[in-house]
């Protein structure tokens, strides 16, 4: 379910496509959280900054030129990645190595699934209502 918090900075790079969309997005979001009174204090925000510049690192490699479905899942996969590097270092270092193996798999699948796959369908079905006419992801629903 970790695909859930990763989600926002995928949609956001995929429906705004310019450099610093899910960076933004996911500060903004962590930012939010911490606001409302998150456990995890202001550590929220960091974990922001990082879970957002990793989808951020993929669209960059690409020249913010991909936008397609498997751009979008390695995107949420690397997003998992940084996510659960993360808690392995601040939460689960006393973890065996397979242990720590195993969590990360599963977070970096739940998040190329939900935050890569996810982001992905859900653009196409935003498109597809028009309500994402203004952007250049709308923009290029509407040429095909």
């Amino acid at each position: 379910m970790y695909g859930v918090w990763l989600l926002p900075g995928v949609l956001a790079a995929l429906v705004v496509r310019k450099p610093g969309a899910a960076v933004y997005t996911m500060v903004v979001a962590s930012l939010v959280s911490a606001l409302l009174g998150t456990p995890w204090g202001l550590q929220v925000v960091v974990y922001g900054l990082v879970e957002g510049a990793a989808p951020e690192l993929v669209f960059a490699f690409l020249g913010y030129a991909s936008w397609r479905l498997p751009t979008a899942v390695v995107a949420g996969a690397v997003a998992g990645a940084s996510a659960a590097l993360l808690d392995i270092v601040f939460y689960y270092p006393a973890w065996s190595g397979p242990w720590q193996l195993t969590y990360t798999a599963l977070l970096v699948l739940s998040s190329a699934v939900i935050a890569g796959l996810g982001a992905w369908l859900l653009v196409r079905q935003l498109a597809a209502t028009g309500v994402l006419a203004p952007f250049p992801a709308g923009r290029e629903q509407r040429a095909v």
